[in-house]
Parts: C-alpha cells; structure tokens; sequence
C-alpha cells in the first residue's frame, strides 16, 4: 500500500508540474495542496473524499497505526456512503483487508480519470523530475 501511494503521488506531483511549473510551490507542496490544486482542473473534484480517505490512513500507517494530524483534531470522511472516522491518538479501525482492495480498487480507476482528462491529454509531454 505505501509503494502504491507514493507512486501515485509522486504521479500526480508530475501532472502539476507539467500543467504549472509554479504551481503548488514547483509541485512540492503537502499532497492534500497538490490535489486540491488538480482535481478541479481536471474536472475530477468528486474523488476528493477518496484521496482525503487515502491520506489520512496512509498519514495513520506513519505514526505507528496510531492518527496524529498535524490539526490535533479529528477527521472524518465520507466515500462511497461510509464515514471513516479517524481519532486522534487511536487506530482507525476500519483498516481491514477489505479496506485494502477498496482502496487499491479505487486507486485505479481514480487513476485512468486523471489520465485521461483533457488537460493531461492535452500535455506534449510530462518531463521526469530531475
């Protein structure tokens, strides 16, 4: 699950760039900045909850299983019609091998929506990061 995040985050990082070079501070921006920035540009703001779902368990998995948000407070999030509730100091738990093949099942058509939208069509070429 973590490789698959941070190759898609990396990903998405790449789409910024390319479409705004200035964008998201050079794309170096926290990830919740980087899709906030690009969902709406490529019309795809409906998967919004999915990645704030994605973000806070994967920011879970870092501290030991245990949500610690910089906030300090707690989150919820509806995807699908389900609420996922993340509190603080506390695991989330939901997190279960369903939950695994839910996300990763959404991570790829989440995926194909962004590149095949117009705006990443569009591009000539996504340059590699250097």
């Amino acid at each position: 699950l973590h490789g698959l995040f941070f190759a898609v985050e990396s990903s998405l990082r790449d789409y910024v760039r390319a479409l705004d070079v200035t964008a998201c501070a050079s794309g170096t921006a926290e990830f919740q900045s980087i899709y906030s920035w690009l969902l709406p540009r490529t019309t795809l703001q409906n998967w919004a909850p999915f990645l704030d779902l994605w973000r806070n368990t994967r920011n879970t998995m870092h501290n030991n299983g245990l949500f610690h948000p910089k906030s300090g407070r707690n989150a919820a999030v509806t995807f699908e019609g389900k609420s996922y509730l993340f509190e603080v100091g506390k695991p989330c738990a939901f997190v279960d091998d369903n939950f695994v093949v839910l996300l990763v099942s959404r991570v790829r058509v989440f995926l194909a929506a962004v590149v095949e939208s117009a705006p990443i069509v569009r591009l000539q070429a996504i340059p590699e990061p250097t």
